[in-house]
């Protein structure tokens, strides 16, 4: 394994130090925030219990907006700002439209979220809730435009209490989520290796290989 000896102090400081720092991050657990989107008071009881329990779930930051607040900001410049931070969005429909604020153009802060989310190509999972004994389509359970066009893009799972959301939700946060830190494990170690490669073609007189550092300079002949 090639060693730092010839390699210059200050290359060297970098290289170790950013070494180090890249090791540690790829061994951490990220944080992952996750955010709850839906009409507050139709789920309420739902949203309570998957905020609850997303917080047991290891590398899982769970983010609602009855608990985060809006942070000296507009309720709509909330909305926007929790959707850009969040690596998944966990969408409930069929409680309505929902709250209408301010300069939102009649469309509720989650109709917001749900737009803001799809042109920012975010990773969205859609749980409908589906009354006892229905025996029709998600459609059919949702009452806006917007709720149906989201069902039109995105495949859902029904649910009907609480109780049968959460450990559904719990399994599918934590297939998404490792799926995607392994592509980002991955990613990292690729630019960390190429990273390496470039320097290495970048000071071939200086590297060494357990031996001493070559200079470039012919010293046959030389007593």
């Amino acid at each position: 394994m090639a060693d730092l000896e010839g390699v210059p102090a200050p290359w060297r400081v970098w290289l170790k130090g950013w070494t180090r720092k890249l090791f540690l991050r790829m061994r951490s657990v990220a944080r992952h925030p996750v955010l709850i989107s839906s009409t507050t008071a139709p789920f309420e009881a739902e949203r309570a219990v998957l905020h609850t329990t997303l917080r047991g779930l290891d590398g899982v930051e769970s983010v609602a907006f009855e608990h985060e607040g809006i942070r000296g900001r507009s309720p709509h410049e909330a909305s926007v700002a929790y959707v850009d931070a969040a690596a998944l969005i966990i969408a409930l429909v069929g409680g309505g439209h929902g709250s209408v604020g301010d300069n939102t153009g009649g469309k509720s802060y989650t109709q917001l979220e749900a737009e803001r989310a799809a042109l920012a190509k975010k990773r969205v999972l859609v749980y409908v809730r589906v009354p006892e004994g229905h025996d029709g389509t998600y459609q059919d359970c949702v009452t806006t435009d917007w709720e149906r066009d989201l069902l039109g893009t995105i495949e859902a799972r029904g649910f009907s209490s609480a109780d049968e959301l959460a450990p559904m939700v719990i399994s599918d946060v934590a297939n998404t989520l490792r799926l995607t830190s392994s592509i980002a494990f991955w990613k990292q170690a690729l630019f960390a290796t190429l990273l390496l490669v470039v320097i290495g073609f970048s000071l071939p007189n200086t590297l060494t290989c357990g031996g001493a550092p070559t200079t470039g300079v012919d010293t046959s002949g030389i007593e």
